[in-house]
């Protein structure tokens, strides 16, 4: 039987306790298996939350959309969440999109599946949309922190695709994970590569 620190209060305490008798807090969770359970509801949890983040994104079959003209309300609708604080417009024969993913921002993984999804969504709709725009110019934000706790937020992932490239891509039959390979250009933050 050997001494640990609580968890709670930092306390030494028997590895057996059931509870510390300084603070009272349970150490039930310290047993293998109720550790490795929760860690498996956590990944349950996370998988439900990247199906519902990716059904809830398909918005195409919003009337509003079908019939938008308007970059900048395509942009708000695809991405179908208010906070991300969307900018979009068509600059020459480019449309340039900005939004933030702190809506999505659970994990990086999840992160990254919302920005392919809508990347999957917007691209072939805003070539389709607007014959004229050669280029898409996508560009996320997300919050990030450095060694001090200060938190701030800067690019996290930028994508180009030009009409050309994207006129051989089969965006009904897309595998959203593929996206950073067809893309004619895409950069992901070093801390979200992972």
């Amino acid at each position: 039987m050997a001494l640990i620190p609580c968890r709670e209060c930092g306390a030494q305490i028997s590895s057996s306790a059931a509870t510390c008798p300084h603070c009272g807090i349970s150490l039930a969770s310290r047993r293998p298996g109720l550790a490795v359970n929760r860690g498996c509801l956590g990944v349950v949890v996370i998988i439900m939350i990247v199906v519902v983040v990716a059904m809830n994104s398909n918005s195409r079959n919003d009337p509003a959309l079908r019939s938008s003209t308007d970059p900048a309300e395509i942009a708000r609708l695809v991405l179908n969440q208010p906070a991300a604080n969307s900018s979009a417009a068509i600059d020459g024969d480019r449309f340039v999109m900005t939004y933030s993913l702190a809506p999505w921002s659970l994990t990086s993984g999840t992160v990254i599946i919302a920005f392919e999804e809508h990347v999957a969504e917007l691209v072939p709709l805003i070539f389709q949309r607007f014959p004229k725009v050669n280029r898409i110019d996508i560009n996320a934000t997300g919050k990030f922190s450095d060694i001090r706790g200060s938190s701030f937020e800067q690019d996290a992932i930028r994508l180009m695709f030009t009409r050309r490239n994207a006129a051989t891509i089969q965006w009904d039959e897309i595998d959203h994970g593929k996206i950073p390979k067809l893309a004619d250009q895409y950069w992901i933050h070093p801390s979200m590569a992972n």
